[in-house]
């Protein structure tokens, strides 16, 4: 058996590290091999990622190892999320909402685009 985790130097690794569904963190060890399918780290924006691999084996040698240090970047879009709705102050016809909407696109691991100046968002 074979464990990854995740670290940051800014984070803790229970935040980090997930796994999609019908995979884990922990695979068994088949032909001298361990393969992480579906591991992956949501937040963008952490710069000092390393992944930590830990076996259960008794070993004369190291039993865990680490990855080199790697950045986690924004994803493509995801999707449209609300983030201040109109109708969170008083609505008057023919008058500008007081409250304008506010919508954010984020990626699958929920980080707003942020650097995305070339698409738009068309009300109705």
């Amino acid at each position: 058996e074979l464990v990854a985790t995740a670290n940051d130097d800014d984070a803790t690794a229970a935040t980090l590290l997930h796994a999609e569904e019908g995979t884990g963190d922990t695979v068994s060890i088949e032909n001298g091999l361990a393969v992480f399918d579906g591991l992956f780290i949501a937040k963008a924006g952490l710069e000092r990622n390393k992944l930590r691999f830990t076996t259960n084996l008794s070993l004369d040698g190291a039993i865990s190892c680490e990855s080199i240090v790697f950045a986690v970047g924004v994803g493509p879009p995801h999707e449209l999320v609300v983030v201040t709705d109109a109708s969170s102050a008083t609505v008057t016809g023919g008058r500008a909402f007081s409250v304008p909407p506010r919508i954010e696109i984020i990626d699958a691991g929920e980080n707003v685009l942020v650097y995305d100046y070339s698409s738009f968002i068309k009300v109705e």
